[in-house]
């Protein structure tokens, strides 16, 4: 009986262990905190390019808030492609193997941006600037995962 009870403990302690360990490794290390600073660093810039250009296209020049979305993303994303690949994720994938991958994640990324922009703006009523935060946040976490895992993912070389 005593024996039986001391097994279950050591049952127990060994589960609590493994959950530690599986824990562990849902937390980022030292190497992806400073790829996630890093990312966030490009992203910011980019994300202060793209506010730029989309408050320019629609105060300057009055064109309609989802069209200077678009066109203000596209544009940020060429600033934002070599960065991302050269600094961030400090990729070693050629070009022709990153570029497609990238436009994908980017098409998609556009998609969500507008989506989320066009209910916060237009059905919610709320000033487009604002809405466009929501909208960069929710793109902000679909590009980091698509770009760290697939995109710009560095191969082994070993």
């Amino acid at each position: 009986m005593e024996n039986e009870a001391i097994d279950k403990a050591q049952v127990n302690k060994d589960a609590i262990v493994m959950r530690m360990h599986a824990l562990k490794n849902l937390l980022p290390g030292k190497a992806t905190l400073a790829e996630l600073t890093r990312f966030g660093i490009v992203g910011l810039s980019s994300v202060g390019f793209y506010y730029a250009l989309l408050i320019g296209f629609v105060e300057l020049f009055g064109v309609p808030v989802i069209f200077s979305s678009i066109l203000a993303y596209l544009v940020s994303m060429v600033w934002n492609y070599w960065r991302q690949r050269n600094w961030a994720f400090k990729s070693d994938r050629d070009h022709r193997s990153s570029i497609p991958g990238y436009i994908m994640t980017h098409a998609i990324g556009m998609g969500i941006n507008t989506v989320v922009l066009y209910i916060f703006a237009y059905y919610f009523g709320m000033y487009y600037i604002l809405a466009q935060v929501f909208a960069t946040c929710a793109v902000a976490a679909w590009s980091y995962l698509s770009l760290k895992l697939w995109v710009f993912r560095v191969t082994d070389s070993g």
